[in-house]
C-alpha cells in the first residue's frame, strides 16, 4: 500500500467510522440553544472581559460603532447615556447549522454551517429616572449582536488536517456558488461532494452541541433546561462555575478573529421608546487585522436567491414604518420584484400584511438575509419593544416569537441530522 492510499483510508475511516457522541446530558433543548443570562451573573461578562486572544468586545470595534451612530439620527446618544464598561453579555444563541444559502428553497438544511451569536447591552446597575424613581439593572434600549461562524482552528482536533482543508474547500465552493447564483436550481456540489460535506460538517455541528451540553450543571435535572427562560444555573447556583465554563466556551468559539458579522440597533437618547419611536440599525463586517467596517446589507428573493435591493450600513425603522428607502423604491423596482419584496419586508403599516408577518416569523420561509432588521425586530407582542433576545429597561429578557421558532427549527434539525 503506498503512502497516498494509506492517507486516503485513514481519512475515510475518520469520516465515517469515528462519530462523535454527546455526553450523558440528554439532547439539547431550549435553554441550551437560547442561553439567557439577563443580569443574573454575580460577575457579569463585560465588554472588556478577556476572551481568547482579546476581549469580548474590543474597544476598537466599539469606537467604530460609536462613529457610525454619530452619522445617524442617534448622534452621540450612546456616549451621553452609556460607557464602554457598562456593556455586558445578556444572551447567546447557538445555531447548529445556519444557512449559507440565500434562498430557503436551496436546501438550507444541507448547505449550512454552525454559528454562535452573542447579544450585548449596556446595563446601568443603578439609575435615577427623570421623574425621580430609582431603578436597578436597567438595560438601555440598544444592543450589539456579534455572529461567529465556527472556525476550523487548531483547537478542533476531532478533525484531521486533511479533513479541515477538505471541509474548508467544500464550504468555500458553496459560498462561491451562492454569490454567483440567481436562478432557482442550485447545485453547488456534486453528489459525492455533498455527502462528504454533510459528514464532515456534521462533526463540527456535533462538537459545538457537545460543548454546549457540557455547560450544564450536572446537579440540575435535564428537565430544568426545557422551555425558554433564564439559564437554571443562574437561579440555583452561585454562578461562579457556570461563568468560568461559559468564558472558556466563548474563548473557543467567539475569539475576535472568528467574527463573521456585527450588527447593532439603538433608540436615540431620552429613554422613551413610545415618544421617540425611532430605531437605527447598523451593519459591519470584519476586515483583516480584526478590524470592522460598515457593510451594506443586500436583501435576496427568498425563492430564487436573486438580489432584490441593497440597504446601506445605516437604516432606520419605527413601530409602523420600515426604512424610508423601501418607500422610495416604489416605482423604481419592477412590479414583480417589488411585490416579492413586500412579501418579505413589512413596508406598509404594521399589522396590514398578516401574510408577510407570518413569513418573517417562519424560519422555514425566510432567513435574516431575506428581510430587513426593522421588520424582524418589530414583530414582538409588546409594541415599541424591538428586542428579540435582550432586555428593555427593567423587564426580563424578551424572547421573540421568531427566536422561539428558530430554536424549534434548530432542535428539529439536530434530531434529524445529528442524533
Amino acid at each position: 500500500m503506498n503512502k497516498i492510499s494509506g492517507i486516503n483510508i485513514l481519512y475515510w475511516f475518520c469520516l465515517f467510522i469515528l462519530p462523535l457522541s454527546y455526553p450523558a446530558y440528554g439532547n439539547p433543548v431550549e435553554k441550551d440553544l437560547a442561553i439567557i443570562l439577563d443580569t443574573s451573573l454575580k460577575e457579569p461578562i463585560r465588554a472588556g472581559t478577556k476572551i481568547g486572544s482579546t476581549v469580548l468586545l474590543p474597544s476598537e470595534w466599539y469606537k467604530e460603532v460609536l462613529k457610525l451612530y454619530n452619522q445617524s439620527e442617534i448622534g452621540n446618544g450612546l456616549e451621553e447615556e452609556n460607557t464602554y464598561n457598562e456593556w455586558r453579555l445578556i444572551s447567546l444563541r447557538i445555531a447548529p447549522c445556519q444557512p449559507l444559502v440565500r434562498s430557503m428553497k436551496h436546501s438550507p438544511h444541507i448547505y449550512c454551517w454552525p454559528q454562535v451569536r452573542l447579544v450585548m447591552q449596556p446595563v446601568l446597575e443603578k439609575l435615577r429616572l427623570f421623574y425621580g424613581r430609582t431603578v436597578y439593572n436597567y438595560a438601555d434600549d440598544r444592543a450589539i449582536h456579534m455572529l461567529y461562524n465556527v472556525n476550523l482552528s487548531s483547537n478542533h482536533s476531532y478533525l484531521s488536517s486533511a479533513q479541515k482543508q477538505r471541509l474548508e474547500f467544500l464550504k468555500e465552493k458553496i459560498t462561491a456558488a451562492t454569490q454567483d447564483h440567481n436562478n432557482r436550481e442550485f447545485i453547488p456540489l456534486n453528489k459525492s461532494e455533498k455527502i462528504e460535506f454533510i459528514e464532515l460538517r456534521n462533526k463540527v455541528s456535533q462538537r459545538l452541541i457537545t460543548d454546549v451540553l457540557a455547560l450544564r450543571d450536572p446537579a440540575i435535572s435535564a428537565d430544568g433546561f426545557s422551555e425558554h427562560g433564564i439559564r437554571p444555573e443562574l437561579e440555583y447556583t452561585d454562578t461562579v462555575d457556570f461563568r468560568k465554563n461559559l468564558v472558556k466556551f466563548l474563548s473557543k468559539y467567539t475569539d475576535a478573529s472568528h467574527l463573521t458579522k456585527l450588527t447593532s440597533f439603538s433608540l436615540p437618547s431620552g429613554r422613551d421608546p413610545v415618544q421617540l419611536d425611532l430605531w437605527v440599525f447598523l451593519s459591519f463586517e470584519k476586515k483583516p487585522g480584526n478590524r470592522i467596517s460598515p457593510k451594506e446589507s443586500p436583501i435576496f428573493d427568498q425563492n430564487t436567491g436573486k438580489k432584490l435591493t441593497t440597504l446601506p450600513a445605516i437604516t432606520t425603522g419605527s413601530m409602523r414604518r420600515d426604512s424610508e428607502i423601501f418607500y422610495e423604491m416604489y416605482g423604481q423596482l419592477n412590479t414583480t420584484d417589488f411585490n416579492q419584496l413586500e412579501s418579505q419586508v413589512l413596508i406598509y403599516e404594521f399589522g396590514n400584511d398578516n401574510q408577510t408577518a407570518e413569513n418573517i416569523l417562519n424560519p422555514h420561509m425566510i432567513s435574516t438575509e431575506n428581510t430587513s432588521c426593522a421588520s424582524c425586530h418589530r414583530l414582538n407582542n409588546t409594541h415599541f419593544n424591538f428586542h428579540n433576545l435582550s432586555k428593555l429597561n427593567e423587564d426580563s429578557t424578551i424572547i421573540s416569537e421568531r427566536v422561539i421558532n428558530d430554536v424549534a427549527y434548530d432542535m428539529l434539525w439536530i434530531k434529524k441530522h445529528l442524533e
